[in-house]
């Protein structure tokens, strides 16, 4: 098979991929839970035919470390800042429809809004640790590449994350203002 007739197969399948998603979407959007399972199926399906495309290892994208860093670096923040209570909140009003007035959702907003930052800020902080780590130990120039792979995961993992936690405040954001137009 030529590079063409692979590259139209690719378009053609990413096509085909995003069309059926956006008719399953439309056709549940009324039913939260099962367009919550639609989509988290499709973001993995995703995630895997980008990782296949490029020829990698759905497991070379594993990096527990790189995970648990951003992890205690966001989630300690968060409680320092006073907001852990306001996620909580902002994950009851999302998922368990808790009712909320007008003060609870926007502070559950800004949590999620300071959340996606220390996502970010805890990622580029294991990132940088990560790249540290490498330029400490440049006997083995074959190595390099790998561990500089390892090193970028957790940049990925602050792209997912916050594109997780953008869609739970953009609920927030429209149930305030379902409020405020009451």
């Amino acid at each position: 098979m030529d590079n063409l007739t692979a590259t139209l197969m690719i378009v053609g399948g990413v096509a085909a991929f995003l069309a059926v998603q956006i008719l399953l979407l439309s056709l549940l959007k009324k039913n939260r839970a099962a367009l919550v399972v639609v989509a988290v199926v499709f973001f993995v399906l995703g995630i895997w035919l980008c990782v296949r495309i490029s020829g990698g290892k759905l497991s070379a994208l594993g990096d527990v470390v790189g995970l648990a860093g951003i992890f205690f670096f966001a989630v300690p923040m968060l409680f320092a800042s006073g907001r852990a209570g306001d996620f909580v909140l902002a994950m009851k009003v999302v998922f368990a429809k808790k009712p909320a007035q007008i003060k609870e959702l926007k502070a559950s907003r800004d949590a999620l809004g300071l959340l996606e930052k220390l996502v970010i800020f805890g990622s580029v902080a294991v990132f940088l640790i990560g790249l540290t780590s490498i330029f400490n130990y440049l006997e083995d120039y074959s190595a390099i590449f790998p561990n500089l792979a390892i090193a970028l995961l957790p940049l990925l993992y602050a792209v997912i994350l916050c594109s997780t936690i953008a869609c739970v405040r953009s609920v927030i954001d429209s149930k305030l203002a379902d409020e405020e137009a009451v």
